[in-house]
């Protein structure tokens, strides 16, 4: 299928139904997922004689409307989507034919993992020892930790901040944190440039959202953690020209399918599996 990350929600959806009503795919199950490193991973993971795994452009809201638009045409179809804050929240999620990720999202899934963590970290660490790897995880938390419990006040206000500018450059790998006033700088000058008011940041919010002790692997965004790991690795590891996308593929490789066996969406998936008699994955002897 067409991979350009340049092409329509519209273009997708047409695409996949063309693909879901061809007589070849009557027993091919279709895993829709939200970007293109979500597609590299789950490939792997799935089993390619019977799954096609494909992204949808859009987030959330359009892999869900995708998933739903489609199942009347197909009936071998679901959806894998970031969690992002809702286990957080304690929200009932019903869906019909979408799995939650266990954590934030499936990038920070791969970071829970010790053995993937280390594996990496011995890559660009190779001096540090393994029992101090736990310590390096716990500093990029503390350093995402302003910029997590925002994110997370900005989902239950529903303040539809815009969070998509860069923030690596105000990462402090001495003081373990992110600059974080003038973050809000930007952030507010962001907001003027689509024509929204600056916000009064309630510091007191952040912080009685900081006592409620939220779990830090529900609360801090894979992708942002990856970006504050990657500056953490040029500033302190053997990796000066160290690259996001470089470091996320590095987790993915990693990442084997011994590792999601262990987790609640694998077994989600795997009764989805049985109760629709088909084959997701493959089956070792």
């Amino acid at each position: 299928m067409n991979q350009d990350k340049d092409i329509t929600y519209q273009y997708k959806f047409d695409e996949l139904r063309l693909a879901i009503t061809h007589p070849h795919s009557l027993k091919i199950a279709y895993v829709l997922v939200e970007g293109s490193s979500d597609e590299r991973l789950f490939r792997k993971l799935f089993n390619s004689d019977y799954c096609k795994v494909e992204w949808v452009p859009g987030g959330n809201p359009k892999l869900e409307l995708c998933v739903n638009d489609l199942l009347p045409f197909h009936n071998l179809i679901f959806g894998i989507r970031d969690a992002d804050f809702i286990n957080l929240n304690k929200i009932d999620y019903t869906k019909q034919n979408i799995f939650l990720t266990d954590l934030h999202d499936i990038e920070m899934s791969m970071i829970a993992e010790n053995e993937v963590f280390s594996a990496v970290l011995h890559e660009y660490l190779p001096i540090l020892p393994k029992n101090k790897h736990q310590e390096v995880r716990n500093d990029v938390f503390k350093i995402l930790e302003k910029l997590s419990l925002l994110k997370w006040l900005n989902d239950i206000e529903f303040l539809e901040l815009p969070f998509e500018f860069g923030f690596q450059d105000l990462i402090s790998i001495n003081n373990m944190e992110i600059e974080f006033e003038k973050y809000i700088t930007r952030l507010n000058s962001e907001l003027k440039k689509v024509g929204k008011q600056p916000i009064e940041l309630s510091f007191e919010k952040l912080e009685n959202l900081k006592k409620s002790k939220p779990d830090i692997f529900q609360l801090t965004n894979g992708h942002d953690f990856l970006k504050t790991l990657s500056e953490f690795l040029r500033k302190r590891g053997n990796a000066k020209d160290l690259k996001y996308d470089d470091l996320a593929s590095n987790f993915r490789i990693n990442y084997s399918i011994s590792h999601f066996n262990r987790t609640q969406l694998y077994n989600k998936i795997k009764e989805w599996e049985v109760s629709n008699s088909c084959v997701l994955f493959i089956h070792f002897k």
